[in-house]
């Protein structure tokens, strides 16, 4: 059991033990020989006992369990895993079938493999003339990885046995995929173990939303763009065909009314909008070559000719995605998108502290920052050059201007609005207590703060 010190009380938490592995751990030292020792590695997973503001920490002591009744927060079983916001069902062709609970919701179909010949170099891909699209050959068995209370999972294995266009030789692609569900996040982890011998490939994840006649919307470095499904007319453009396809950062959305999805990522993809309404995610491109001149789709080089043996991708690749439902007016606030996607890929972070020993008192400075407003998204922040201050930068995701407050636990001096070079540009009022600091946006405005604090 773990043992948290709550207010002026202790608070003690019965975890989920999801898995046991076996691995080492190396300890080293200025005056001694280093310590190699062959340990467990357990991962657990159980709910914090107070909430977390951003660089706060909360110290946890394993304690004898006390074998207490667990609260059921996700669970799994017969292919299906559930939470208190999501139900997920994998079918024996190993699609998900993703239902909101309370909500109606539901989208089938989903996670579906495909893997295309791609004749292209790596700048452009190409399809294969007459060359069919491979899918999984085989049922699966889906099989639970961990059954609550706290976070439920579950994994399958699937092959795909692709043609080369070129040598008409079959090969293999092996995929295992994970889904897990924690607590009642609104959001399903994907994790899919992609082992690839086949050369010349596309492998891609299909999921046919059914959404016709709206845009998707992408995540951005500072923002978001929405596009509409791209029509090729090959002799509108005989020299270059336009791509399909679009990149996006974080992640991509569409949504009518109360029903939509998001497919989140933990840095930039590439996906394509169909006007069928299905989304698709690359998750790799196999190819031979830096570029190509005798691609139908671009004719002549677009850089230089050299093989690329390493970027066909053998071996293994690991790829995370999630996904969450959505509605059409979360896609006219993006900021709540991005909320979704701290909490998929930026949750709170547990370190095992071997070696620790108390000194004194065992509770913390409050280091807590948060940022509050509508619209606005947290960006950046990192320690000032001087050691006493920091640097935080948050930008306005709406078409409108709007305003809100930065929160620091920790007591504020002053602060200053900079550039992002760190001109100083003016002052921003503290309140008082030196707690709380205004920030004010245009739309799309990117704010930068300098705050110094209290010693």
């Amino acid at each position: 059991a773990l043992k948290a010190l709550v207010g002026h009380a202790t608070s003690t938490i019965e975890p989920q033990v999801v898995d046991v592995t076996t691995g080492s751990e190396r300890l080293d030292a200025a005056r001694h020989y280093p310590d190699q020792d062959e340990v467990d590695r357990a991962r657990v997973a159980f709910p914090l006992p107070v909430p977390l503001g951003g660089l706060d920490l909360q110290l946890l002591r394993p304690v004898t369990s006390v074998g207490g009744e667990m609260e059921a927060f996700a669970a799994a079983g017969r292919g299906v895993v559930w939470n208190g916001r999501l139900e997920c069902a994998v079918d024996g062709d190993g699609r998900v079938e993703l239902t909101g609970v309370g909500t109606g919701a539901r989208f089938r179909g989903l996670l579906a493999f495909e893997s295309e010949p791609d004749i292209g170099d790596t700048y452009s891909f190409c399809p294969a003339p007459k060359a069919a699209i491979s899918h999984p050959i085989a049922r699966v068995r889906p099989v639970v990885t961990a059954s609550g209370p706290y976070l439920a999972g579950m994994a399958w294995n699937q092959v795909l046995r692709p043609v080369h266009a070129a040598t008409r030789r079959r090969e293999r692609v092996d995929v295992r995929t994970t889904v897990e569900l924690v607590g009642d996040r609104s959001s399903l982890r994907l994790r899919m173990t992609i082992d690839t011998q086949a050369s010349d490939q596309r492998l891609r994840l299909r999921l046919p939303l059914g959404l016709r006649g709206v845009a998707a919307a992408a995540g951005t470095a500072f923002g978001s763009v929405s596009r509409t499904p791209v029509k090729v007319s090959i002799r509108k453009f005989p020299a270059e065909r336009p791509v399909p396809t679009a990149p996006a950062q974080r992640w991509v959305a569409a949504a009518k009314g109360g029903r939509g999805l998001a497919v989140l990522a933990p840095g930039f993809f590439e996906y394509e909008w169909t006007a069928g309404g299905d989304l698709l995610i690359t998750l790799l491109r196999s190819v031979g070559e830096l570029s190509r001149d005798t691609l139908p789709t671009r004719p002549g080089h677009a850089g230089w000719p050299t093989p690329t043996p390493g970027a066909q991708c053998r071996g293994t690749t690991v790829v995370e995605l999630a996904v969450a439902l959505i509605t059409a007016d979360d896609l006219a606030e993006p900021d709540r998108l991005e909320q979704l996607w701290e909490d998929a890929f930026l949750p709170v972070r547990a370190w095992w502290l071997r070696d620790y020993a108390p000194v004194g008192a065992e509770r913390t400075r409050p280091q807590g920052i948060a940022l509050h407003g509508a619209g606005l998204v947290f960006s950046a922040c990192q320690a000032a050059e001087d050691g006493r201050g920091m640097i935080l930068r948050c930008w306005n995701a709406l078409e409108r201007p709007t305003s809100g407050f930065w929160r620091s636990e920790r007591p504020v001096l002053r602060a200053s609005r900079i550039r992002a070079d760190g001109v100083l540009l003016e002052d921003i009022a503290v309140t008082p207590d030196g707690h709380r600091l205004g920030v004010e946006a245009w739309p799309h405005e990117i704010v930068t703060v300098l705050v110094t604090f209290t010693d």
